[in-house]
């Protein structure tokens, strides 16, 4: 009840992050309703929202995805913010989330944007471990053809996506002793690509 107040009523909007991440941690439902009106009240400084997008991911009450869609809908400005509830939604594994995330990738990675890494390691947290089902062969074969045409393999998507891809088929092969052709696939074209 405590943190509740402080992260709704507190005026010192450092208190008000260490509330909500303290909340975030804990796994706090009781902390979701302040959490959320905070998050949507303009008022709070676009830090303090983005540590309430953090905690309600942490937490991971799917009443949070329509506002936390929202917010990762931002065209301009609140950079920070935007990119907090990208990770949140990343956080709350919802499908419907996760089609959102994927299209913004794709849209990001065409123009070099600033929140591709960011909502790729969302979808990838929405799918299944070592699955990249949730991102479809079409969207796949639309990252590799970009990872093969990008002249500097030291991207922050290219790395993330190669990380990914290693844990995926190890994860693979740990658990049924081979990896399966269409990973391992997706994995050759990506290795051949850098």
């Amino acid at each position: 009840a405590q943190l509740a107040h402080m992260i709704e009523h507190d005026e010192e909007p450092r208190v008000k992050i260490a509330a909500a991440e303290t909340a975030g941690a804990a796994k706090l439902p009781r902390a979701v309703a302040p959490l959320l009106k905070g998050l949507k009240d303009e008022r709070n400084p676009s830090e303090v929202r983005a540590a309430f997008a953090r905690a309600l991911g942490r937490i991971g009450d799917l009443k949070a995805v329509d506002p936390l869609l929202a917010l990762a809908r931002i065209e301009s400005g609140e950079e920070e913010l935007r990119e907090a509830a990208i990770e949140a939604l990343g956080d709350l594994g919802d499908a419907k989330a996760a089609e959102f995330l994927t299209g913004l990738f794709l849209a990001q990675a065409a123009e070099d944007g600033p929140f591709a890494a960011a909502s790729l390691e969302a979808v990838l947290k929405i799918a299944e471990p070592g699955s990249l089902a949730l991102i479809g062969r079409k969207t796949q074969a639309e990252l590799v053809e970009r990872i093969r045409s990008d002249d500097d393999s030291d991207t922050p998507v290219t790395k993330l996506l190669m990380d990914r891809f290693e844990e995926a088929v190890d994860e693979e092969e740990d658990r049924a002793g081979r990896v399966p052709k269409s990973l391992a696939a997706v994995f050759a074209l990506v290795a051949h690509a850098n």
